[in-house]
C-alpha cells in the first residue's frame, strides 16, 4: 500500500485535541507559546532530538506546557496519521524563515 492509499483509508474522528507535529523546520516554541493557556489538549507527534536537529528543528521539553503531550516516534507515518485524523484542529508550526 502506498502513502496515498494509507491516508485515504485512515478513519477520521474528533477526539477534541489539537494536533501538531512533523520534523522539518518546525517552530515548536511558538506553538507552545500559542497554546499554553488554551483549555484544549495538544498532541505533538515528532521524532527524536537528533532527527529534529538534522531537519532544522528543535523541541525543548522543559518549555512544554501542561496541556501538551509529546509523542516521539521512529518516523513512521501510521502514528502521525492516526493522531492527525482524530484531531479537532491541525496546526503545523513552521519557522518563519521557511516561507518567503
Amino acid at each position: 500500500m502506498n502513502q496515498y492509499e494509507l491516508v485515504s483509508r485512515t478513519e477520521t474522528s474528533d477526539r477534541g485535541h489539537i494536533f501538531s507535529g512533523g520534523v522539518s523546520r518546525r517552530d515548536f516554541d511558538s506553538l507552545f507559546d500559542a497554546v499554553r493557556d488554551l483549555p484544549y489538549p495538544v498532541i505533538v507527534v515528532t521524532c527524536s532530538d537528533d532527527v529534529l536537529a538534522a531537519h532544522g528543528s528543535s523541541l525543548n521539553e522543559a518549555a512544554v506546557p501542561s496541556n501538551v503531550q509529546i509523542i516521539r516516534t521512529d518516523g513512521g507515518l501510521r502514528p502521525f496519521l492516526d493522531y492527525m485524523a482524530s484531531s479537532r484542529l491541525v496546526v503545523i508550526p513552521l519557522r518563519k524563515d521557511t516561507v518567503t
